[in-house]
């Protein structure tokens, strides 16, 4: 049992260096490997030592070039959805599954070398991948066998600053921002749309849909005229089941008060109206009952309807700005 310098208990494997103040955490591995790791504060230092346990304890006998990629990927995976942001999660998922797999997923870990990385990023250039989306292919590579080097899966990563380079992909696209008019043409045509509310504060204040869908009412201050925002909501896929947690924004100057125009006020206090009906129908998942907006039988909103529902949107409100722009030529 670890004590820290005023003879607190810290729990196995972790210490108090006396010289500096850092704590220590180390521990054996399966292999019998020490590995030990130095922390400025006692918190980083538990957390890291959990983590490094839980890996060590889940991972699999691998020095025998007997593991593929794809088995090593699977226990990879499952330790992330403990430590990273399901958006994060979600990403790594999707270039393994579609980038990664099919080019050295049968392989051995151990037999993978830089030029097979290298392949998977050069296909993507030639099926005309955007480089943000080689980029986040490299960093799930770079992670997965790095992860595999520190708990003795492989001797060493095949992904090296010299080995693997990132090409360059097609360009990134300029965003196409609406003018006035067509704000103006997307709101009249959102009107007959489930989310006419969400597509108007989005316009309105700039929030994302995820701070929208994660938006509660001690969020939303009347009297003040401001809405302050603290977190967004996310969708956790588990097998089937629809889990939603609220998460906080990725970064600091994400946490904001957005002044709420009149118009605002006044959709809110619409749907604060709605909201009450819908509460005396239908009864709101737990933790969630505070919610903004919700689903007619009071269930969290999710993120990809709102976006199908905004695309289908703004293809039928091009259109009809279209068809007035040509019959005023005529």
């Amino acid at each position: 049992m670890g004590v820290d310098l005023k003879g607190k208990d810290l729990g196995p494997n972790l210490s108090q260096r006396k010289k500096d103040g850092k704590y220590r955490a180390r521990f054996l591995t399966a292999s019998g490997k020490r590995v030990d790791r130095i922390f400025d504060n006692v918190k980083e230092a538990k957390q890291w030592l959990a983590n490094a346990k839980y890996e060590d304890a889940n991972s699999i006998l691998i020095l025998n070039n007997k593991t593929s990629v794809d088995c090593w990927y699977k226990q990879w995976i499952g330790f992330k959805q403990n430590n990273k942001r399901p958006n994060t999660v979600r990403n790594y998922r999707n270039r393994y599954e579609i980038n990664i797999k099919p080019v050295i997923g049968r392989m051995m870990i151990g037999n993978v070398r830089a030029m097979d990385c290298q392949k998977i990023l050069d296909n993507m250039v030639n099926d005309d991948y955007a480089t943000s989306t080689i980029k986040q292919t490299f960093i799930t590579m770079q992670s997965m066998f790095y992860a595999a080097y520190e708990n003795d899966v492989i001797r060493k990563t095949p992904i090296t600053k010299s080995g693997v380079i990132v090409p360059e992909g097609e360009a990134k696209k300029e965003i196409d921002f609406f003018s006035y008019d067509e704000q103006k043409f997307f709101l009249q045509v959102a009107k007959d749309y489930a989310y006419y509310e969400q597509f108007a504060l989005i316009l309105l204040t700039g929030l994302r849909i995820s701070e929208v869908i994660g938006l509660t009412w001690d969020c939303v201050d009347f009297e003040a005229g401001f809405i302050h925002v603290e977190k967004t909501l996310c969708y956790l896929p588990n097998n089937g089941t629809a889990i939603y947690e609220f998460h906080p924004p990725k970064s600091k100057a994400g946490k904001r008060n957005i002044p709420m125009s009149k118009q605002v006020m006044e959709i809110l206090q619409e749907q604060k109206d709605w909201r009450d009906k819908v509460n005396n129908r239908f009864k709101a998942q737990p933790g969630f009952e505070n919610l903004v907006f919700t689903s007619k039988t009071n269930h969290p909103l999710h993120e990809s309807n709102i976006r199908t529902a905004t695309i289908a949107a703004t293809i039928t409100g091009s259109t009809c700005m279209a068809s007035d722009v040509s019959r005023s030529a005529a």
